[in-house]
């Protein structure tokens, strides 16, 4: 289920890399922005939901969040990982440390959620197939368009390709929201 704040995805939705955008006039740049912008969003609204912040509060400090981002970074990094890291530490700031535990979960979470995302896309639909709809590995790579013979392989890849970018991100936090 796809939940919607301001018209942009908070949840339920994190495969961001096939979607089209049909503006008139658009350009790619353009295009890909938004879809930083949405996963930024997105990103932004489900860590501070799990910290617990007031909703009024939230909307009010996430816009002002999303709009102080250097947003001229989608240029030269399309990923948009720059941005998420300083939306990450903007969000760390100023943080009680009573939240500090349940903002590293939830960063976990939304690091995950947003890395799969920039995965290829066979690769993410082999690795939704497997892990969160516990298909055999044999239909997941069919439903993927994957061979057989090259499942194991592409499953691997995503999951040491999540789990070393999981490592990168959580290491770029500030040092009081990162595991002890």
């Amino acid at each position: 289920m796809d939940t919607r704040v301001g018209g942009y995805p908070t949840g339920g939705h994190s495969d961001y890399s096939d979607q089209v955008v049909t503006n008139p006039g658009s350009t790619p740049a353009a295009d890909a922005a938004r879809l930083v912008m949405d996963r930024m969003l997105t990103l932004a609204w489900s860590i501070s939901a799990a910290v617990e912040r007031s909703h009024r509060r939230l909307g009010r400090r996430l816009r002002t969040l999303l709009a102080d981002l250097d947003w001229a970074q989608v240029a030269d990094d399309p990923t948009g990982r720059g941005l998420r890291t300083q939306l990450l530490t903007a969000l760390a700031a100023g943080l009680p440390a009573r939240s500090a535990a349940p903002f590293r979960e939830a960063v976990r979470t939304a690091i995950t959620r947003d890395e799969r995302s920039l995965l290829p896309p066979a690769q993410q639909r082999l690795l939704t197939g497997v892990v969160d709809e516990h298909l055999s590995l044999t239909v997941a790579a069919e439903r993927s368009g994957i061979a057989t013979e090259d499942a194991p392989g592409q499953l691997r890849l995503a999951l040491s390709t999540l789990t070393q970018r999981l490592a990168d991100a959580t290491a770029a936090l500030p040092t009081r929201t990162r595991d002890a």
